[in-house]
């Protein structure tokens, strides 16, 4: 996911990916601008994240390439872990 989150709010940015990974049992790779554009200083903050929502890979500088290696099997281990679908009211669907 590319992004331009400023530095300012920083923090949700990294909650929000993490969440996002939950929510939907995914590898979730986020990229975020850096640096001083037009007077906002843009945080980084780009990031690997597992399904389960822990930060494999955090890079807080302007400038680097970074290299995350996630074993796909990953995914299928969260999504056993965390059944939603459950609790899914199939009778509920048409509303």
């Amino acid at each position: 996911m590319p992004a331009a989150w400023p530095l300012r709010r920083i923090e949700h940015w990294k909650i929000l990916n993490q969440a996002r990974a939950i929510e939907n049992e995914m590898v979730v790779l986020a990229v975020n601008q850096a640096g001083l554009v037009n007077g906002t200083m843009y945080g980084g903050g780009s990031m690997a994240v597992t399904p389960l929502g822990t930060m494999r890979c955090l890079h807080e500088e302007e400038n680097q390439i970074l290299r995350v290696e996630f074993d796909m099997n990953e995914v299928d281990k969260a999504r056993q872990s965390i059944q939603v679908y459950q609790d899914r009211r199939i009778d509920m669907d048409r509303l």
